[in-house]
């Protein structure tokens, strides 16, 4: 009874856990953003073929400003802009000439003010050296995503309502209302980790106590 409980455990911490793990995509975090703030962002790029990624092309959401990518060594950072009306925006930003071996991943950063309302939906455009262009503009679907696909699902940022200095301790002490629900479940890993080594090793001293 005590050994299968203890496996039980074990393979619930894997289950939980794995699926969050194998399912790389290229992600723009973070996953929620208060409404005309600035933030810096990140892009989580994975080479996921037997080939290096040397090229990615973020398309940039609109209402998002004052777009200003950082400098990425070994990578070639082209900003592309577009009169719209009197105001300049930023369109896009591509990276070229660097490399992203297969197997490994890399971050490329930019801070912009948010717009007042959302959400704010990243599509990205993945190069690899073998010619393949993977695209990360599909609708997320549940199943995940096949490695093999050239097709992938985009992410997402939440705008959250604008926190002002008055009420920021009340959202620090009871919690966004508005936190994102992906977010909540990778919170919760270490805890579920945690409780379920927590039990193997009381099962192992009260097996020798026995």
């Amino acid at each position: 009874m005590k050994t299968a409980l203890k496996v039980s455990v074990s393979t619930l911490v894997l289950v939980l856990i794995f699926p969050l793990i194998s399912s790389a995509h290229v992600v723009v975090t973070p996953a929620e953003a208060p409404a005309a703030s600035y933030k810096t962002f990140n892009m989580s790029v994975p080479s996921e073929r037997q080939s290096a990624t040397i090229s990615m092309r973020l398309l940039v959401p609109a209402g998002l400003t004052s777009v200003r990518p950082s400098v990425k060594p070994g990578w070639n950072v082209n900003v592309k802009k577009e009169m719209q009306g009197t105001i300049t925006v930023v369109t896009e930003i591509v990276w070229t000439g660097g490399s992203i071996p297969a197997e490994m991943r890399d971050d490329f950063t930019f801070s912009a003010k948010t717009p007042e309302s959302g959400p704010l939906v990243w599509k990205a455009y993945q190069t690899y050296a073998d010619g393949k262009l993977v695209t990360w503009d599909a609708a997320p679907v549940a199943g995940g995503h096949n490695h093999e696909s050239v097709e992938g699902p985009y992410s997402q940022t939440v705008i959250t309502p604008a926190v002002s200095h008055d009420d920021h301790g009340v959202h620090g002490a009871m919690g966004d209302e508005h936190a994102n629900p992906v977010h909540a479940l990778y919170g919760m890993i270490p805890a579920i980790a945690a409780l379920a080594f927590a039990l193997i090793a009381l099962i192992e001293v009260d097996k020798m106590k026995k």
